[in-house]
């Protein structure tokens, strides 16, 4: 997809999935578009981000819909891929929900790449927290530039993949006041092109795919790089 990017490595890896007709099982009005993610809470519900009507849903385990979050918070936007060159190309108007992510509270966090917004909603539904300004791309500590995931770590701490245009990490205090960052653009250990996603492991660590360098990166939560 882009210009510059790190060698590859040989993927040895064998698929496991197995599919499962008729899942999920959804009202006849309506139906998945583009789904981004999903996530499962401590009960087993399933939540899935997607670019139709609708785009937050919680599905029961057996694929029928529970609830549907943010219908009066989501609105449709205006998403761009990044070109070489100062040019991009501009996507049609959608419900631009991208990464998805419960913490160990099930509450369930969505960034939205059209809006350049983190929200985060109680298992209830309710939004209770909004980071970034709606509309306002940035690269400080109030603004990001169609960030692309977020995860919450046992201590309440927050962090962002701000990914598709900007490229690094952002941590914030549980409730949501800027902390630190690190990462730019590039091809060196700690450099990022186009962090995509970022996975708390049990060990405290975090995991970012780092999408266009093919590979994961692993750093502690204070930024310093252990592994890749």
């Amino acid at each position: 997809m882009f210009t510059t990017r790190a060698l590859a490595l040989q993927s040895s890896a064998n698929s496991h999935l197995v599919r499962v007709p008729d899942w999920p099982k959804l009202p006849a009005d309506m139906r998945l578009e583009q789904a981004s993610m999903v996530a499962q809470d401590s009960k087993g519900r399933i939540y899935a981000a997607h670019r139709g009507d609708s785009p937050l849903l919680c599905l029961n385990t057996d694929g029928t819909l529970h609830r549907v979050l943010g219908a009066e918070v989501h609105k449709k936007s205006v998403a761009f891929l990044r070109k070489k060159g100062k040019e991009r190309d501009k996507m049609k108007e959608l419900y631009y929900l991208h990464g998805l992510h419960v913490d160990p509270w099930d509450n369930v966090w969505v960034t939205d790449i059209g809006r350049h917004l983190v929200m985060r909603f109680n298992p209830e539904g309710k939004l209770t927290l909004t980071l970034g300004v709606d509309g306002e791309p940035g690269c400080d500590e109030t603004h990001f530039n169609q960030p692309t995931h977020v995860c919450v770590v046992p201590s309440g701490e927050i962090f962002v993949t701000d990914g598709y245009c900007n490229s690094r990490v952002v941590k914030f205090t549980p409730k949501g006041k800027f902390i630190k960052e690190w990462g730019q653009r590039g091809t060196e250990p700690g450099q990022f092109h186009t962090p995509h996603v970022i996975v708390p492991g049990r060990n405290g660590f975090l995991y970012v795919s780092d999408r266009e360098n093919d590979r994961i990166q692993v750093f502690d939560q204070e930024g310093r790089l252990l592994a890749i």
